[in-house]
């Protein structure tokens, strides 16, 4: 009777051990698979032109993705001059479905009252300390996505794709 206990708790720890590195396995495969998603200039403009809409001081904005850099240009007003502007934005990291960007280039030269009049855009973007974080729950695509965070994200073919996954 002994050993039958014995046989019979030895193939109940086999199993344990072989469900953890079955769920083990499992894990480490969904955390590799995502969905990856395009963020286009467009949608990005589309975001932005609400804010100018709101703000009589931006007068003109577009939006355009080069190798390594968002660029983002147009005209904004302060008092009653007008500044063309120009804005090189590199990702810098991911949290959650936060994406995180430097300022890596301004024309006219770092010129901070209009970052905050172009990057305040509450609640899905900010801008602090020369770091602009954008929610891109703000877009449907990802918002139709229910669970999961940013793992990756990259400039590619005109497109910010951002890979959400487990």
């Amino acid at each position: 009777m002994k050993k039958v206990f014995q046989k019979a708790s030895q193939q109940l720890n086999d199993l344990k051990e072989n469900k953890e590195v079955i769920l083990a396995n499992a894990k480490e495969k969904l955390s590799e698979k995502g969905i990856s998603i395009p963020i286009t200039s467009e949608m990005l403009l589309w975001f932005l032109k609400k804010k100018a809409s709101q703000e009589k001081m931006i007068k003109k904005i577009d939006v355009n993705f080069n190798e390594d850099f968002i660029k983002l240009s147009g005209k904004v007003q302060k008092l009653l001059l007008k500044f063309d502007f120009e804005i090189d934005l590199k990702p810098l990291r991911a949290e959650k479905r936060v994406l995180y960007f430097g300022v890596a280039g301004m024309k006219p030269l770092n010129q901070g009252w209009i970052k905050r009049i172009i990057f305040s855009i509450p609640p899905g973007m900010s801008y602090k300390e020369g770091i602009i974080s954008f929610d891109l729950n703000q877009f449907d695509k990802v918002r139709a996505i229910p669970v999961g965070n940013i793992q990756s994200f990259e400039i590619k073919n005109q497109k910010l794709w951002v890979k959400i996954g487990l």
